[in-house]
């Protein structure tokens, strides 16, 4: 909702943009990939790899959706929990670039503490799970059913510390990742959990 109601947002579409750009061009190099090993076997070869280009495309476009907004920081881990979920047998092929996504990922979030470390909110540790148990029952809740709509929403850690809620919250998402874990479609659900997990690690409270 942020987004698309606030004209100042347009960095938050255009840093998701890139972002899933970034992720398409992953998915097409390990789509080549596959394509390519699959020929090679065929042929009794051992020899042959895709084009890197798909992942160089990939890299720029992280790059550019850390400088549009560096809450982007989390799409290398998404784009693990993808391949690792679907393509498992390809995720080694991508691990070097993953890493090398998540360093540069490390760095953007240290220069935006930097930058920000006045006006952090040093929540103490002990709360720190609770509070992302909280943030995440609240996006589950907004996902099903979200209204109301507002531009912003009044969910400050110093808030969510004084209320009774954040004491049983964390139970309904630990519910749901305990299904999933029985569900006769571990894989597909587990993968869907820990996408949307790692797409809300920036707002969860666990990292101050």
């Amino acid at each position: 909702m942020e987004s698309v109601a606030w004209i100042s947002e347009t960095r938050g579409l255009l840093s998701h943009c890139f972002s899933i750009a970034a992720i398409y061009y992953s998915l097409k190099f390990i789509s080549q990939n596959m394509t390519v090993v699959q020929s090679a076997t065929s042929l009794e070869s051992k020899s042959g790899t895709a084009s890197r280009g798909p992942l160089i495309l990939a890299s720029i476009c992280f790059l550019l959706s850390l400088l549009a907004k560096p809450s982007s920081v989390t799409t290398p881990l998404i784009i693990g929990i993808l391949v690792i979920g679907f393509f498992p047998a390809q995720f080694k092929s991508l691990l070097i670039w993953i890493a090398g996504w998540l360093v540069l990922a490390v760095a953007f979030i240290m220069l935006n503490r930097g930058e920000q470390s006045e006006l952090l909110f040093e929540s103490p540790l002990w709360a720190r799970p609770l509070i992302a148990g909280d943030s995440l029952t609240f996006y589950l809740w907004k996902l099903v059913i979200p209204y109301p709509l507002a531009m912003q929403y009044d969910k400050s850690i110093r808030l969510v510390l004084e209320t009774e809620t954040i004491y049983w919250f964390w139970i309904i998402p630990c519910l749901l990742l305990l299904a999933a874990c029985f569900s006769r479609q571990q894989r597909i659900w587990l993968t869907i959990a820990g996408i949307f997990i790692a797409g809300l690690l920036p707002v969860l409270g666990l990292i101050p």
